[in-house]
């Protein structure tokens, strides 16, 4: 039998001007949790990264506490791109100075992002955007990845990842991880976005692979995060 923990990578700069990188209290999430899981005895014999610098430095620092290995780079765990998806469905947030400029005067910026994010998956998921052209495969080559083509990479990514035996931690992202464990609960794609909002930076949703094939065990356990003295929960 063959264990995935699939970990969401540490709080990143959201706001900052860029987000493929960890604030100063993303990096202490991600050194508790493998300082925890050190404390838990948990072996871990292989830990795996998408190349995204927000998860490989979310893994270095939880390789660095367990004192393990480096992780593996595999481009398949990276997550959609996010704002390619916001423009198809707010154009003028191609420009994003009047993206963040708009988010500010809602008064809520979190939770209005939150509301274009969630528009512009559903729009992705169901082939819906206006702009499109067409079907993928008549979109313009600088076009966003098909939903298609991301589910179908990470199904192969977590095949891949769970062959064998041994426990392997993966470090990806908020969406990546979702969508990799909502088809073994039977969770249709257009409501995969819900399980996407939920998920906590580190939070470790846990798979085994054994002869009846893939089957999710816990989905976003952040408990190593609560009652923590120097760690709080966060959502981006």
């Amino acid at each position: 039998m063959s264990v995935l923990l699939l970990v969401r990578h540490a709080q990143a700069t959201f706001g900052l001007g860029t987000y493929d990188k960890l604030s100063e209290h993303g990096q202490r999430q991600a050194t508790h949790l493998g300082e925890t899981l050190a404390r838990r005895a948990i072996k871990v014999d292989r830990i795996i990264s998408g190349d995204l610098e927000r998860q490989r430095e979310t893994a270095e620092l939880i390789a660095a506490a367990l004192g393990t290995g480096p992780a593996s780079i595999e481009p398949a765990w990276n997550e959609y791109e996010h704002l390619p998806l916001i423009a198809r469905v707010k154009p003028a947030y191609r420009k994003q100075w009047m993206m963040v400029a708009d988010l500010a005067r809602s008064g809520n910026p979190n939770r209005k992002l939150q509301e274009v994010i969630d528009q512009a998956l559903v729009a992705w998921v169901g082939d819906e955007v206006e702009d499109s052209p067409g079907p993928a495969a008549a979109r313009e080559p600088d076009d966003v990845e098909p939903f298609s083509a991301y589910s179908g990479r990470i199904a192969d990514a977590l095949d891949s990842a769970s062959q064998g035996s041994g426990t392997t931690l993966v470090v990806s992202s908020a969406g990546t991880i979702a969508a990799a464990v909502a088809p073994l609960l039977g969770i249709p794609p257009v409501a995969w976005p819900a399980q996407h909002r939920v998920m906590v930076n580190t939070g470790i949703t846990k798979v085994v692979r054994g002869q009846r094939g893939i089957t999710l065990i816990s989905f976003n356990e952040h408990g190593h995060l609560e009652g923590a003295p120097d760690v709080k929960i966060t959502y981006r």
